[in-house]
């Protein structure tokens, strides 16, 4: 009798567990979401070529120290990378970390990473 019982407890706890594991993860990305967007916060955005996995680049430059997301919009992905140190001061380190990210596309097809240009910059 007591076996079914503990059985039902520890599934209920599973799922508290995995619950509140998935909220505290919604609200950190609600909070990154909300800091990125501030007209306080400095950011870069760099709007990736035709392929690139805009996961992939997010995930390389938070690997390199930036926080980092990727925006759902409707027209090409880009990616919005926060600048602590002010823009002029990041952008050259967050051109490197974006060149050397994964070289390849979605179809395994070769991407130019090289010569990155941000949304703000002429060319």
């Amino acid at each position: 009798m007591i076996l079914p019982v503990l059985g039902i407890l520890l599934v209920v706890a599973i799922v508290v567990a995995v619950f509140l594991m998935l909220r505290r993860r919604t609200d950190a990305v609600a909070h990154k979401e909300e800091t990125l967007e501030s007209p306080r916060t400095e950011t870069l955005t760099y709007t990736l070529p035709p392929g690139q996995d805009p996961a992939v680049v997010v995930a390389a430059l938070e690997r390199d120290g930036f926080a980092a997301l990727s925006p759902a919009t409707g027209g090409r992905p880009r990616v919005v990378v926060e600048c602590p140190n002010g823009r002029e001061r990041n952008r050259e380190p967050v051109r490197r970390a974006l060149e050397h990210v994964g070289t390849t596309g979605f179809e395994g097809e070769p991407l130019d990473t090289h010569g990155v240009r941000f949304d703000d910059e002429e060319g």
